[in-house]
């Protein structure tokens, strides 16, 4: 049955709880940045703290959020889904440290190279596809005992595209999708998981494929 990931539910402490009750898998955004291992989804101007996306800046950010003040918040029962923004697998060196095994959790990253760390931890790795010439290397780059799948915006999915993916990756999940018919469509199609911002399109979602209620996640710890 398909995997809803609520898209980054847990960049902030206040939104973990209200998506471990309606996803499967809480992803969040990690970088290292002196050193520290931060989850935020914005990129700073190095060496500043000042911050910056692609439509604005922020030049007095409040302090970015520990990993592990998150991974001291989510139920236990709700798998993490790590997005890895860096070019260095001492980034994500640094996380597996971090995680120590506590919960299952799957890493993903544009920089596919720096997944392999996760890979010899045994944790899921997801090669991600968010343009074209990452799609054209997909196709190139065969060689799948480095990731268990790739993980590609939901515009580059076609009707020509996706039957080739899926049978190439092992798995394929989407994200971008922003309503429910363009999510049925992707899951009749074979697509393995959904990557989703909006908590209620991730609950109308659970609804419509018959998959039970994920309250059970949200008890007292």
């Amino acid at each position: 049955m398909v995997e809803l990931v609520a898209h980054r539910a847990g960049n902030a402490i206040d939104s973990i709880a209200a998506a471990a009750a309606a996803a499967d898998t809480i992803e969040l955004d990690v970088h290292r940045f002196r050193g520290r291992l931060e989850v935020r989804h914005a990129k700073v101007f190095w060496p500043s703290r000042h911050q910056w996306e692609r439509w604005w800046v922020d030049w007095s950010p409040d302090e970015p959020t520990s990993l592990r003040a998150i991974l001291d918040e989510p139920p236990v029962d709700v798998p993490l889904w790590l997005d890895l923004k860096g070019f260095s697998t001492r980034l994500t060196t640094s996380v597996t440290r971090e995680l120590m095994v506590e919960r299952p959790a799957t890493m993903s990253s544009r920089s596919w190279w720096i997944l392999r760390p996760a890979r010899r931890c045994g944790y899921r790795t997801m090669r991600s596809v968010g343009s074209r010439w990452q799609l054209w290397c997909v196709h190139r780059i065969r060689r799948w005992s480095g990731s268990d799948g790739i993980a590609i915006n939901e515009r580059l999915l076609t009707a020509r595209s996706l039957p080739s993916l899926l049978e190439l990756a092992p798995s394929v999940v989407a994200w971008g999708v922003t309503d429910v018919a363009r999510a049925e469509q992707l899951i009749a199609a074979g697509v393995q998981g959904l990557i989703l911002d909006d908590l209620e399109l991730i609950a109308s979602i659970r609804q419509r494929a018959g998959k039970p209620s994920n309250t059970a996640a949200t008890t007292d710890r």
